[in-house]
């Protein structure tokens, strides 16, 4: 398959280095921000990425879910795509269940977020996009 997610990184200088951290994208606008039926669509879910790799902007981690891009459909206005990065408990494991993989799609944010105990995100970025922008290359750095 295609690499789409090739050219994107994630700096976070104030990472502590030997803590893990969690990567999600996520859609809050599937299909549409007037009817978000399908929200949130999960666009991307890294786990176990080490502090020490995302102070360099190395995002090596286990993939739950692989990036795919924003396509929103024709017609359906802005949509939000958020990243947020989390700060992973000790020790914790972390995965999806047999139900959020079977779609990507109306996925419970919030109780994967309880389920393994994350806390608030350490890092978020909010990137609108319509039908018509396209992006060749990506580098968010928070710092």
């Amino acid at each position: 398959g295609t690499r789409d997610d090739k050219c994107a990184h994630a700096i976070i200088q104030s990472a502590l280095p030997k803590k893990k951290y969690t990567l999600l994208m996520v859609d809050p606008d599937a299909p549409s921000r007037q009817k978000p039926s399908r929200a949130y669509w999960r666009h991307w879910l890294l786990v176990d990425i080490k502090g020490e790799a995302l102070q360099r902007g190395d995002i090596s981690a286990v993939e739950l879910s692989a990036y795919t891009r924003p396509t929103p459909p024709q017609g359906t206005g802005f949509h939000r795509y958020q990243f947020l990065i989390f700060e992973q408990p000790e020790g914790q494991s972390l995965s999806l269940s047999p139900q959020e993989n079977s779609s990507r799609g109306n996925w419970d944010l919030q109780a994967f977020v309880e389920r393994f105990g994350l806390a608030r995100p350490v890092a978020s970025l909010h990137h609108i996009n319509t039908p018509l922008s396209e992006c060749e290359h990506n580098v968010y750095k928070i710092l």
